[in-house]
């Protein structure tokens, strides 16, 4: 019977692997995802732990380490923290560093707020023209991004559909409890 890993162990694995393959690194963003990391992985059952695979670890501790947005450096934490859980581990594809790696921080926010609601309408209207045809004047509208914050909730439409490009390729386990 194979036992897990504690907490403790389990990140200082992550860090002690990524400080080996990068030793200058920015020391306080580097705490503060510790701190998340921790915190998430203190959530999984004691069994389920396992060591951190560096194809996964280094790009993600290195691209959350030069990451300002807390949001964005969470959701970077959440993917580790996944990789290490031997029931979600073999749904984490290399892949999805790249992709939180290209989420600006407006849409982490929207991300993060989507995941709250389970469901989010979202407007298109159509005009109808004489000639029969019909214009799109507005796709996907959601009041989401001025919810959150967002400075220009009217790029909503870039987000949505980068959002969605992103979707299709199952990120779920990357907000999967995103506090």
């Amino acid at each position: 019977h194979h036992h897990g890993l504690t907490v403790a162990d389990a990140t200082s694995m992550a860090f002690a692997m990524f400080r080996e393959y990068y030793p200058q690194l920015r020391q306080e963003a580097l705490n503060n995802l510790e701190q998340f990391v921790q915190e998430r992985l203190s959530q999984i059952p004691p069994e389920n732990i396992v060591p951190p695979t560096p194809r996964i670890a280094v790009p993600t501790l290195q691209n959350a380490s030069i990451t300002e947005e807390t949001n964005v450096r969470k959701l970077y934490a959440n993917l580790l923290v996944s990789s290490m859980n031997s029931s979600a581990k073999n749904r984490v594809h290399p892949g999805y560093v790249e992709i939180i790696n290209q989420l600006s921080p407006e849409e982490a926010r929207i991300l993060k707020q989507l995941m709250k609601e389970k469901m989010s309408p979202t407007i298109t209207v159509l005009i109808k023209l004489k000639s029969g045809g019909e214009m799109r004047t507005l796709t996907d509208f959601s009041d989401i991004p001025q919810r959150v914050g967002c400075i220009n909730p009217l790029e909503s439409q870039a987000y949505f559909d980068n959002l969605e490009r992103l979707r299709h390729h199952r990120l779920n386990h990357c907000y999967h409890g995103y506090q």
